[in-house]
């Protein structure tokens, strides 16, 4: 079992209990989210900062710091999670002092003899209704690519919050100015911890990207605003191309190589 001291340190249990190396805005979301009186944390992110490595670096720490422990993984589609995250996530888990006692299952890691309380689960958020049920002594929720889920999603989710040590991260790039996730930046600060990190400070992404990021869109586009400097693009009568129109002309933004 881990010692209490990961419990006090939270970026000490992510190099010692899951291996992990962070870097300074990663080490920052930890403590707000673990030691943080709201227990919430919404971050909006350039390309490139590590917001996939984030969620498996703090699910991990979670999930093996605690006993039991649930952890919740939510998204859309998954894609997001399944190319990336899950997969480091089961290696991490596997490689500390729960190695042998997890079961893989292909949404779910769960802790042999203990299925029941102590489990990780993928769950796709298309349907609201997905979002409910799901309590325990330790919770963590973790929604990815925030600004695409619907408000309800977060509703039921929030249910969990009414027992237990539970806690919530919501991680994206950002979208148009409207939204759950936008409001955890703007009008909802009394209930959420918000974190802004522009793609240039991010130690994985150098000036010279910066500037091929800059050719490429344009500095004052929506595109290199969400995606880069991880501000949310206006919207208005007059804007010729919709920004929804120009995310799905350049592909999908949400996954990312760091």
């Amino acid at each position: 079992m881990a010692d209490a001291v990961y419990l006090r340190d939270p970026v000490l249990g992510c190099r010692d209990l899951v291996r992990a190396t962070t870097h300074p805005g990663q080490q920052q979301v930890a403590r707000q989210l673990f030691l943080g009186a709201k227990r919430k944390v919404s971050v909006r992110a350039g390309h490139g900062w590590g917001k996939s490595n984030l969620i498996g670096i703090l699910g991990a720490y979670f999930f093996i710091s605690r006993q039991p422990a649930v952890l919740i993984i939510a998204s859309r589609t998954a894609k997001q999670v399944m190319s990336q995250t899950w997969n480091y996530l089961g290696r991490a888990i596997e490689s500390s002092w729960l190695q042998g006692r997890l079961e893989h299952l292909k949404t779910e890691l769960r802790v042999i003899g203990r299925e029941k309380d102590w489990y990780a689960r993928w769950v796709s958020i298309k349907n609201p209704n997905n979002a409910e049920g799901f309590h325990g002594p330790n919770l963590l929720w973790v929604i990815d690519e925030a600004k695409s889920v619907e408000p309800a999603v977060f509703e039921a989710a929030m249910g969990a919050f009414s027992q237990g040590n539970s806690y919530f991260l919501i991680v994206s790039t950002c979208g148009p100015a409207r939204g759950y996730f936008y409001e955890t930046h703007s009008t909802r600060l009394d209930q959420w911890d918000a974190f802004h990190f522009p793609s240039w400070t991010s130690p994985y992404v150098g000036a010279e990207q910066i500037t091929a990021w800059k050719r490429e869109w344009g500095e004052d586009s929506p595109i290199y605003q969400a995606r880069v400097a991880a501000e949310f693009p206006a919207e208005s009568d007059d804007v010729i191309v919709p920004y929804g129109w120009l995310q799905r002309s350049v592909g999908d933004e949400d996954s990312e190589e760091y």
